[in-house]
Formats: structure tokens, C-alpha cells, sequence
């Protein structure tokens, strides 16, 4: 089986936006996050770009807060009036888009395109994918937070949030027990089958509906070990973004184990989300022409390479 193929990378016009497209799952189990996040061409030539440690990776899955948080307290507000800082959050293990390297310093073309544009525009980038994904989504309502680093487009969010040109595009694949498998040509073939997918997150309108509509399929609160359900004959199927499945068959040496049916269900344009109460709004403009003139130039493409997980040795 090929495992490794190409990701790939599309920019749509801003009319797309606005209308139904095909959000990935973020992390609910806290890590720290420490270090600098800093370009691997030349960290120097950065502005000052921090990762904040909150929380401890020992609590899981913590109550939301009933008003503001510890994390929104220690994130010193929203930005007054003008954009001088970019604080972002993302999903923590979701290769090549955003993840935590071995020194959990986090990492990705998400990073390196808000870096490049932070030190271009002057202004300093604030990067934490410690917060859980739904109460990254909170902040990012309250304007706690600027961006998420990488999000699916849903209408409900369209209403709140604003994206920008999409800088990716993830394919949603199924993956099943090797000894267990099963045809799946198309979304209606998992029907009658038990599946799972992370808690916290969305696939996009069309597979967050007909999954509530149709499918026995249970939410998993720890992404990262997802697969176990898998490996123990929990679920017949796991739905999740090709490179953070792979991502995880890599980490957890069970490429033998595992098979990726190789027809995605959807691919999703994957964007940056800004708060509509940050005025880092106003960057998205600016934000817009820097992705397009790096997938005109090649650079995206490039960018994104960097970032793919190493392929599962059969």
C-alpha cells in the first residue's frame, strides 16, 4: 500500500469562503509546551516568538471554566486596539499542519507561514498548543486568542469566525484493523459498522451531519491513542486525517497492523480562523496575499514537504 502521497495543496477563491466547503480534531490531553518557536533557516532574523506553558499533562479532559480561565488570565487579554502580537493555539499532533517535535516546541507549515509573516509585518508571535481544542474555541470566540494555526470550514463557524485563503487541504481516511477489513468506496459503506474519531473537532459540514444521521460512531478523547481502539477490535474503523493517521501508525510501530483505505472520504481545505473580537482581523487581507504569492512561488508546496511524517515501514 502507498502510504505516503503527496499532500496536497490548494488556494480557493474568497467566494469559496462563504459558502459550504468539506475542522480537524485538536488535543484534549494537556502537554507542556516550552522553547522558542524558531525558524530552522535562520532563528535570529525572527521576532520574539514564545510558547507559553499552561496546565499539566497529567489532567485530562478539564471541566471548562464557568468564566475566565487561569490560561485566558495568564494570555494578558486581547490586543487593545492594534495588532502587535499574534497569539495562536492549534491541534498539537496533527502533521504536517501543527505538531510538538521531540522537545515539544511546536512545529508545522502553519508555523512557518505565521512566522515568516510575523517577521515580515513586525509584529510578535505568540504560539501555544497546549490548550485543549474546546477551550481554545472558547477563547478564540471571547477574542482570549487570535487565530487557530489550521481549522476545517463549517458554516456555523463561518458565522463566527473569519478564515483565511485556505494553505492546505487533508484528506479524511478510514482506517480498519488489518485482520478486520471491510469495501468502503464511499461514506454510506460505514453504515452497520462501529467507528470511531477524536472528540473536540470537525470534519466539515457534510461528515459531522451524515456521521450524527447515520453512523454508530463513538468520539475518542485521546487522539493520539486513537488507534488502540483499532488494535483491540474496540471499533471496525477510525476516520481521521491521513497524516495524523499515519502519524500516529508511525509513532506506535503498528504498520502491520493497520490498514488505510487508500480512497479518502473528503479532503478538506484547511485554513487559519481569526477571532472576529481580535483586531488581528485585520491582518486576514494582508494574511491572504502572503499564502498566495508562497503557493504561486512554490514555496508552500516546499514548506508543507518539511512537515510530512516519515512513511510506516511494512
Amino acid at each position: 500500500m502507498e502510504y505516503r502521497c503527496k499532500f496536497s495543496l490548494a488556494l480557493f477563491s474568497a467566494i469559496l469562503l462563504t459558502s459550504p466547503a468539506r475542522d480537524v480534531a485538536g488535543a484534549d490531553v494537556l502537554l507542556p509546551v516550552n522553547g522558542h518557536v524558531s525558524s530552522p533557516q535562520d532563528p535570529s532574523s525572527n521576532p520574539q516568538i514564545t510558547t507559553m506553558p499552561f496546565g499539566n499533562k497529567n489532567q485530562h479532559n478539564p471541566p471548562l471554566p464557568p468564566a475566565r480561565s487561569a490560561i485566558a488570565d495568564a494570555i494578558q487579554g486581547p490586543n487593545a486596539t492594534k495588532c502587535t502580537t499574534l497569539r495562536v493555539s492549534g491541534a498539537w499532533g496533527w502533521e504536517p499542519v501543527t505538531y510538538l517535535d521531540g522537545q515539544n516546541v511546536a512545529r508545522g507549515v502553519a508555523i512557518d507561514i505565521l512566522q515568516e509573516f510575523a517577521r515580515q509585518n513586525r509584529i510578535e508571535l505568540e504560539v501555544n498548543l497546549d490548550i485543549p481544542w474546546t477551550r481554545a474555541m472558547l477563547m478564540l470566540a471571547n477574542g482570549e486568542i487570535d487565530a487557530m494555526a489550521g481549522a476545517y470550514f463549517t458554516e456555523e463557524r463561518d458565522k463566527e469566525f473569519l478564515y483565511s485563503l485556505p494553505f492546505a487541504s487533508d484528506d479524511i481516511m478510514v482506517f480498519q484493523n488489518a485482520d478486520h477489513t471491510f469495501v468502503v468506496n464511499e461514506t454510506r459503506d460505514l453504515i452497520n459498522h462501529r467507528g470511531a474519531r477524536p472528540q473536540g473537532g470537525s470534519y466539515g459540514d457534510f461528515l459531522d451531519h451524515y456521521a450524527a444521521d447515520y453512523l454508530d460512531i463513538i468520539f475518542s478523547p485521546t487522539g493520539n491513542r486513537i488507534m488502540d481502539l483499532l488494535t483491540s477490535h474496540r471499533v471496525d474503523y477510525v476516520m481521521l486525517g491521513r497524516y495524523d493517521g499515519l502519524a500516529n501508525i508511525a509513532n506506535d510501530h503498528i504498520s502491520r497492523e493497520i490498514h488505510m483505505v487508500e480512497r479518502p472520504l473528503v479532503a478538506n481545505p484547511v485554513m487559519f480562523m481569526f477571532s472576529r473580537k481580535s483586531p488581528c482581523m485585520k491582518m486576514v487581507p494582508k494574511l491572504d496575499t502572503f499564502i498566495h504569492h508562497l503557493d504561486e512561488t512554490g514555496r508552500l508546496t516546499k514548506m508543507t514537504e518539511t512537515h510530512l511524517p516519515a512513511p510506516p515501514q511494512n
